[in-house]
């Protein structure tokens, strides 16, 4: 599923065919499903409701608190339309952590495209030098 999510996005960021990560998200699960030959609406349901509780790892909020407390600006930069980004957020329990949820939505583009990442830079008038950037993703 995350896989076909992922191809999805960069199909559609080299067609120019932009559209929100929830859809995306949707389109994924679909394929993933008929691959596995597996037709169950109610199971598709269950899996895309739990898309909007997850969680983080239980040492993040202590690392958010560790950074604030040095005096660094945090933040979240997602393919998610703003509408995940805050769901994750709420469900995870990060506010009051970070300082910006940023989306790919207001540049059109999803990640890798190098507008993306200058969301950082114009959102805290800072350079890339300035930058520490941690992502679950082995391409990033």
């Amino acid at each position: 599923w995350r896989q076909s999510q992922l191809e999805y996005t960069w199909l559609r960021s080299i067609s120019g065919e932009h559209t929100d990560f929830w859809a995306i998200t949707q389109d994924g699960l679909d394929w993933a499903m008929e691959a596995s030959g597996l037709e169950d609406p109610d199971l598709r349901e269950r899996l895309l409701a739990l898309y909007w509780k997850l969680s983080a790892y239980p040492e993040v909020p202590a690392i958010l608190a560790r950074l604030k407390a040095a005096g660094m600006t945090c933040a979240i930069l997602s393919n998610g339309s703003p509408a995940m980004l805050e769901g994750a957020v709420e469900s995870a329990g990060l506010h009051g952590y970070l300082d910006g949820l940023l989306s790919v939505e207001s540049v059109g583009i999803f990640k890798p495209h190098k507008k993306v990442y200058d969301l950082v830079g114009a959102e805290f008038a800072c350079i890339p030098e300035q930058v520490l950037f941690v992502s679950s993703n082995t391409w990033e």
